[in-house]
């Protein structure tokens, strides 16, 4: 085979070898950075799209703690207690509502000093006098107190208010059915705003026919 004279080879043919080996490794390395950038760039754009389905895919989030009314034929007590922490003041309020959620009967009372429990257990008391007087027979009481709650599920009663506690039992076990449910307190909401608005101006009970303007926004 004759020998090709070199000047006739292209000049741009004439690569040392070492020279084509690093051209070659100049062009790979490049198009490697660029197939990165590329993935990198896929990969934000993926990231992106997969955000923004997910926010317009995901409701608009409530408040899934709401009051649920009972049954028909029963109406529910829902009844709350507040205490000055300083003065040791307290109150106790609540409300009936039958199983349209229809407001039935609010109250509050001023109670003295007192615990927080004697309070909201003073409340539980008005709240099933109420009842008991418009002659309501079936009747659910709630409360957001677990002392409270255990207290009137128990027969042991504690000296300290062996009193209040044996006038409640008395009441709870007349001719009509009582039950009690423990609550969170955002569903005592309403009843927390009763025992809030009383006055110290007395110790007598205030009813209210119509929900107060206070606890209108509530319902």
């Amino acid at each position: 085979m004759p020998k090709i004279p070199e000047a006739n080879i292209p000049s741009k043919l004439l690569i040392n070898p070492f020279n084509l080996r690093e051209l070659l490794s100049k062009i790979y390395i490049k198009r490697e950075k660029r197939t990165s950038r590329q993935l990198q760039d896929d990969a934000v754009r993926a990231f992106d799209m997969q955000q923004s389905t997910q926010l317009a895919s995901t409701p608009l989030m409530r408040n899934p703690v709401e009051w649920a009314p009972p049954e028909q034929g029963w109406v529910k007590l829902n009844t709350d207690g507040a205490r000055h922490a300083t003065s040791g003041m307290a109150s106790c309020g609540g409300v009936l509502r039958d199983h349209l959620g229809e407001w039935i009967l609010g109250f509050s009372k001023f109670i003295g000093v007192c615990s927080v429990i004697d309070a909201e257990l003073w409340g539980v008391l008005v709240g099933l006098e109420s009842a008991w007087s418009r002659g309501f027979r079936r009747i659910v009481i709630e409360t957001d107190s677990l002392d409270v709650f255990r207290l009137l599920q128990s027969d042991n009663h504690s000296q300290q208010r062996l009193s209040l506690l044996m006038h409640l039992n008395r009441l709870r076990h007349q001719d009509w059915i009582v039950k009690v449910q423990h609550i969170v307190r955002e569903e005592n909401r309403v009843a927390d705003s009763l025992a809030k608005t009383t006055s110290s101006t007395g110790f007598h009970v205030i009813y209210y026919d119509l929900p107060p303007p206070t606890v209108v926004r509530l319902l």
